[in-house]
């Protein structure tokens, strides 16, 4: 199969109406010092699925370093 290459040289991702390529099932993993369950991350529903602390081994989430996580 062969996968058509929609990068371009600035990095910005392009799409094609026609992309059979829907994203779904798909998960991401951030590495960061922490991340804060404020609403947008888990209203209506939790979307943190999985938190690991190598550090200090908490088992909630949290960010002790204050600058938040945003992702769009």
């Amino acid at each position: 199969m062969s996968f058509p290459n929609y990068s371009s040289p600035t990095g910005e991702a392009k799409t094609s109406p026609e992309s059979l390529f829907t994203g779904k099932g798909i998960g991401i993993a951030f590495l960061d010092t922490g991340i804060s369950p404020v609403a947008d991350f888990i209203t209506p529903q939790n979307r943190i699925t999985i938190f690991r602390d190598f550090v200090g081994g908490k088992k909630a989430a949290y960010d002790d370093n204050g600058h938040g996580t945003h992702v769009t």
